[in-house]
């Protein structure tokens, strides 16, 4: 069904995370692997590891990391010291452009969220199918690994900021990329596929 160098499943931290976190070790095992942000604490596993803000996760030395170079050349930001001291790190200039993917070597485009440019990226390297995992794009939904005291807060993105990211999933990264949707309850306009089909073909 997909050419396992040419297909990247791409994990996000929505609370479907939680519903499969026991088939997640298995995914990554058999496929190219790249976490959002923090996932990589819960899942240290993971091939790549991408981040648009300043917040240095826990990164095994064999992962990749991809990140906004201006973290990086700054030693006042918190990734700074993760990063000069990691062996696999590929650092871009980040360009707010929700029209396209840049195809340029040291840039990659952003549209809201760190998604969006972890899809340039896969774009860049040559994959040509993405699955999405625990990128729902929910107002208010709390990060799978969250802080579930009642004071904790959930990512802050209002309707017009998710509505956004949506269509730039659907309209413009699906013109680059043939993308899935992982979580069955999903209302993103993306083709299905299920963990059942991906650990069996």
């Amino acid at each position: 069904m997909f050419d396992y160098e040419k297909t990247l499943i791409l994990f996000g931290r929505s609370p479907y995370i939680n519903e499969i976190k026991n088939e997640i070790p298995l995914l990554i095992q058999k496929y190219h692997t790249m976490g959002c942000n923090y996932f990589c604490e819960s899942f240290p596993d993971v091939e790549y590891v991408v981040f648009y803000d300043d917040i240095a996760p826990k990164v095994k030395p064999e992962s990749t990391i991809i990140t906004n170079v201006k973290h990086y050349v700054d030693d006042t930001k918190v990734c700074y010291n993760l990063c000069r001291n990691h062996k696999n790190i590929e650092l871009y200039t980040i360009n707010k452009d929700f029209e396209s993917f840049t195809t340029g070597d040291s840039k990659l485009n952003f549209c809201i969220h760190t998604p969006s440019m972890a899809l340039n990226w896969a774009y860049k390297k040559g994959f040509e199918t993405v699955i999405l995992a625990g990128i729902d794009l929910i107002k208010n939904t709390p990060h799978f690994d969250a802080d579930t005291t009642p004071d904790a807060t959930c990512p802050n993105f209002n309707d017009s900021a998710i509505n956004r990211a949506r269509r730039h999933l659907t309209e413009v990264a699906s013109r680059y990329l043939k993308i899935y949707q992982l979580n069955p309850k999903s209302d993103i306009e993306l083709e299905k596929i299920t963990i059942k089909e991906l650990l069996e073909q």
